[in-house]
Parts: C-alpha cells; structure tokens; sequence
C-alpha cells in the first residue's frame, strides 16, 4: 500500500539538485521551464537544468524520470591570433564547452550509477544507464552541453514521518 505523505519526488529532486549545486563547476541549478530565466553567462552558467518527465507507479517501486540538460554559454568573442596559436590543434569554444559539462555530468552521476543512494527515508538506484545527447545551438542562443533522460527507481512505501 502506498504511503499517504510521499514525499520521496520531492526528496529526490532536492538531492539532485543538491548534488549539482554542490559540484564547483556548477554555476546554477534549476528546474522545470527551460525559458524561465535570463541566460547571461556571468551568472548561470555552466547550468544543471532538471526536467520532469513522467513518473512510472509499480507495486514495489516508482519509477522518476528527468531530463537533465547541463549546459553552457558558447563566447562570441573572437579569438586573438596569440589565442589561436596556444589553442592545442583543433580545441574551440564548442569543445570547450562540451568537456566542461560532461565533466559535471560525470562528476555528479558517478555517484549513482550501480549504487543506491538514500533519500529521505528510502534509496533511490539509477534504472538503466543514462545516455546524454550533445546540443550544439550555435548562433542567437548559443547553447552547448548534453541532455538526457533518467530514471529513478524508489520504494512506494517511502514517506516521512
């Protein structure tokens, strides 16, 4: 029977949240509407945005899944001729951006894959390996980073007390 307080996607948000936060090239976390906030990179990026996908109820588990999108800014700042000399062959902006976010996703998820981590009063274990797209949206909006989906497997009797 399922618990009348659960509070565990609540929980497991926070931890997800907590965990990104915590990793020092993290500059901000957010959640839900994608297009909520202002992009400037001084401030968010590199961002951890987490997007609710749905939520699958078993008799022994509950299933959470999220669309994770770590991102960042790509410069529009051209690169000075000293720059593209000490730049190592074929390293750029995208590039750069790409490695900084894999390396927060790696950071952040290593921790979760083949372990089951607690939360609030349950654990929560990684369903499947998660696999992470690149998002290269060069131009006006200038996004570059990696998305993809997880699932969350949990016990339907966690609730707090």
């Amino acid at each position: 029977m399922m618990a009348q307080d659960y509070t565990a996607y609540y929980e497991l948000i926070q931890k997800i949240q907590s965990d990104f936060q915590s990793d020092y090239a993290t500059n901000l976390v957010s959640f839900g509407d994608f297009d909520q906030y202002d992009r400037d990179r001084g401030t968010i990026t590199p961002c951890a945005h987490i997007i609710p996908n749905p939520v699958t109820i078993n008799a022994e588990t509950v299933g959470f899944t999220f669309q994770i999108f770590v991102y960042d800014l790509l410069s529009n700042q051209k690169l000075t001729r000293e720059e593209q000399i000490n730049v190592p062959n074929g390293r750029d902006n995208t590039m750069d951006a790409l490695d900084t976010t894999m390396g927060i996703l790696m950071r952040v998820l290593s921790k979760y894959n083949g372990r089951s981590i607690q939360v609030g009063e349950t654990f929560a274990t990684i369903a499947a390996a998660p696999n992470f797209d690149p998002v290269l949206e060069e131009g006006n909006s200038g996004v570059c980073g990696w998305i993809g989906t997880i699932t969350f497997n949990m016990n339907t009797n966690a609730a707090k007390c």
